[in-house]
């Protein structure tokens, strides 16, 4: 069926369909620019891995788990890590029987991806980093890290170009007029803490 709305479709939002478009999203900025600012300059596409732990009998929101700089998950388990590895000998309580609808959830950790785009010199410099926003770092688990980059980007002399397409969550902090469904934030470091924000609706 084709979207009743001429701007933004705010079912992209979905869960399952949003990544697909973020990733979408990214791979066209970055095709787009890339003629634009060579040879002086090139966009790489960098990616966060957020680790959250699925919700429990105890906790039933999930809960932020780090950001990892490597995962690496065995497909058999543990291994020692040498032959000579010497097992130590505790007392461990028997396990309790439970009926089924007892049974107990254990915390599994789960990866949530998020890419995106930054621009560099010829000497590897960071010169602007272009967000699109995700669930993930705007409403989820990874939004108090996500302000946290968000600040230093804002205390160094990188650009900053973010790009809000959710309807979903709070808006993230900035002082501006008015209501709006979207937001794009352009953050030049020379003119900071001014910068521009480009405001729009769902039918805009």
């Amino acid at each position: 069926m084709k979207t009743p709305f001429p701007g933004m479709d705010p079912y992209l939002e979905q869960e399952g369909v949003w990544n697909q478009v973020h990733m979408d999203l990214i791979a066209n900025i970055r095709y787009f620019l890339a003629p634009l600012i060579q040879p002086h300059y090139k966009a790489i596409v960098e990616q966060l891995t957020y680790l959250t732990l699925s919700p429990t009998n105890g906790n039933p929101k999930p809960t932020f788990a780090g950001r990892p700089d490597n995962l690496i998950i065995s497909p058999h388990g543990y291994q020692p890590s040498s032959p000579t590895a010497t097992a130590v000998a505790t007392a461990v309580a028997a396990p309790v029987a439970v009926k089924p609808l007892e049974a107990l959830l254990l915390p599994m950790p789960e990866q949530h991806l998020h890419r995106y785009l930054q621009i560099k010199d010829k000497y590897d410099e960071v010169i602007t980093v272009i967000e699109i926003l995700s669930p993930v770092n705007k409403i989820g688990v990874g939004r108090e890290q996500y302000l946290q980059k968000r600040d230093n980007i804002l205390g160094s002399l990188t650009h900053l170009v973010e790009i809000d397409l959710l309807r979903m969550g709070e808006p993230l902090p900035m002082e501006v007029a008015g209501k709006n469904h979207y937001r794009i934030v352009v953050s030049r470091s020379e003119q900071r803490p001014t910068a521009d924000a480009y405001l729009f609706s769902v039918r805009e």
